[in-house]
Parts: C-alpha cells; sequence; structure tokens
C-alpha cells in the first residue's frame, strides 16, 4: 500500500471502525450514539475541507437529477417491497412512530447523514483503496451493516442493513446523487423502522 492508502486505510477506521466498537463495547454509553454521529460528521467535514473536496465530489448534484432518479426510485420500492415482505414472513409487528423523536428528526437527519458519510464520502475513500467497484460496494455495505449493531435488534439491523448499504452503495458508484440517496434512504428507513427492524416504540416485542 502507498502511503496515500495507509493514510485513507487510517480514516476509515478511525472514523468508521472505531466509534462502534467504542460503543458496542460500552467505552461510549449507547445513548450518546447520536452525539458520536454528529462528532464524526465534523471529523468528516474537516478532512473534506482540508483535501479541498468539490461539491461534486460529494455528489451534491443537480446535473445527473434526472438521468439518476430512476436508478433511486426502483432501488427505493425494491428494498421497500423486500422490507415489507420480510416482516411478513417473519411476523413483525409494526409500531406507531408517528410522534416519536425517531420520526420528526431522524429519517431526514439521520439519512443524511449516514448518506453523506458512508456514499459521499467513504465511497470515494474505498476507491482510493481498490479500482474494484465490487469490492468497494461489500466494503460499502459491510461497514454500513456494522454502524447499525449499536442500534436495537443488532444482528438483524446488521444483515439487513449490511444488504441495503450494498445496495445503496452500487447505486451510489454508479450514479453519485446525495439528494437522491438521502430521499431513498429516508423512505426505506421510515419503512424498516414502523416494521420493527429498528425498535423505537412501545410496539415491538
Amino acid at each position: 500500500m502507498s502511503k496515500e492508502q495507509v493514510k485513507t486505510a487510517t480514516q476509515i477506521g478511525i472514523l468508521f471502525v472505531l466509534p462502534v466498537l467504542l460503543i458496542f463495547f460500552g467505552a461510549i454509553p449507547v445513548q450518546y450514539r447520536f452525539f458520536v454521529l454528529l462528532a464524526i460528521t465534523i471529523l468528516v467535514i474537516a478532512v473534506v475541507v482540508a483535501e479541498k473536496w468539490t461539491l461534486k465530489d460529494l455528489g451534491i448534484r443537480l446535473d445527473n437529477i434526472k438521468k439518476s432518479a430512476s436508478w433511486y426510485l426502483i432501488f427505493t420500492v425494491f428494498a421497500t417491497v423486500a422490507i415489507i415482505v420480510l416482516a411478513r414472513l417473519f411476523n413483525h409487528n409494526t409500531q406507531n412512530i408517528i410522534g416519536s423523536i425517531h420520526f420528526q428528526y431522524g429519517f431526514i437527519v439521520l439519512s443524511l447523514l449516514q448518506e453523506f458519510l458512508f456514499r459521499s464520502f467513504l465511497i470515494p475513500k474505498l476507491k482510493a483503496l481498490t479500482s474494484s467497484p465490487t469490492l468497494v460496494i461489500i466494503l460499502n455495505g459491510l461497514l454500513f451493516g456494522f454502524i447499525h449493531v449499536i442500534f436495537p435488534n443488532p444482528l438483524s439491523l446488521f444483515i439487513l442493513s449490511s444488504l441495503l448499504g450494498a445496495g445503496f452503495a452500487a447505486v451510489y458508484f454508479y450514479r453519485p446523487n446525495l439528494i437522491l440517496a438521502t430521499v431513498a434512504h429516508s423512505i426505506i428507513n421510515f419503512v424498516a423502522v414502523f416494521y420493527c427492524f429498528a425498535s423505537f416504540g412501545a410496539g415491538c416485542t
């Protein structure tokens, strides 16, 4: 590995692996996970500024919305149907989340932060480590799933989030657009929480 690749791998380890391990093993209380996510976001923004990334580098763009919208729409519909089918197969309850904090603040804010971190920032970093699109997509999916082990129902969330993360990564790899990714993520996140793949309400048992 070159010095630049070692630097990139170190950044990924510190930003995307270490915080999760600290929370998972109790070094950081789990109730502070959202603040940890904010701290990671601030550090990532610092890296982006220091390395002089452009808005286009981050997928913040309007020029490819028309040609990318169908990709994100198809993935969103497919993922939503898959979640509903899995929920029915495993007899998941539904939960009333309309009045919850997660609904009021989570679906847009968390979706935006996660897409910014895992797609806008992480995918270019992974591309700097390997020229294989398949490996970039798989690693991105696994790292996305890994961060979800600090939420309720860690095993099912890890599997589901890894698969969804790989799907998001595949779409973003070929059609990078943070706006569309955030919208898709918000919709899928809502459905997954509603069907108790993450339990933020009393309706999940």
